[in-house]
C-alpha cells in the first residue's frame, strides 16, 4: 500500500510485515528513498499523527522565511541548531528514528508546504 506521490512525499508499506507491531516501510521525499527500514508501529503512528496535526494547524508556518530561498532557510536553521532558538524544532521533520541520517525541514507559506 502506498500513500502519496514519490516525487513529492510518499509512504509505502510493504505487503508482508514482520509482525503486528513492526512493519517494513519505505519513505520517499522529493523522488528520493529516504528510509526503507522496519518501523515500530506503536511509536511511529503517534509521531505521524502529531506531524499531520502540525501541518493542518500550520505550525510550520513562519513568515520570517517567506522571502528566503530553500538554501537560505536550511542554512539559517542549521546555524540555530545548537542555540536556544526554537525554530529548528518547529520546522524539523521528526517522525521516528528511521530518518536519523537526514535533517529534513518543513516550511509552510500560504497553501504551499515545502520540504528541504
Amino acid at each position: 500500500m502506498k500513500t502519496g506521490n514519490k516525487n513529492h512525499i510518499a509512504f509505502e508499506i510493504k505487503d508482508e510485515n514482520l509482525s503486528k507491531d513492526l512493519w517494513d516501510l519505505n519513505f520517499y521525499l522529493g523522488g528520493k528513498l529516504i528510509s526503507n527500514e522496519a518501523v515500530y508501529i506503536p511509536t511511529y503512528l503517534p509521531m505521524f499523527e502529531k506531524f499531520s496535526n502540525q501541518l493542518s494547524r500550520k505550525q510550520s508556518e513562519n513568515l520570517k522565511f517567506e522571502s528566503l530561498s530553500s538554501n537560505q532557510r536550511f542554512n539559517t536553521l542549521m546555524k540555530e541548531r545548537d542555540s536556544n532558538e526554537n525554530q529548528f524544532f518547529k520546522h524539523l521533520l521528526q517522525i521516528d528514528e528511521t530518518i536519523d541520517q537526514y535533517i529534513v525541514f518543513v516550511f509552510q507559506i500560504g497553501s504551499e508546504t515545502t520540504f528541504v
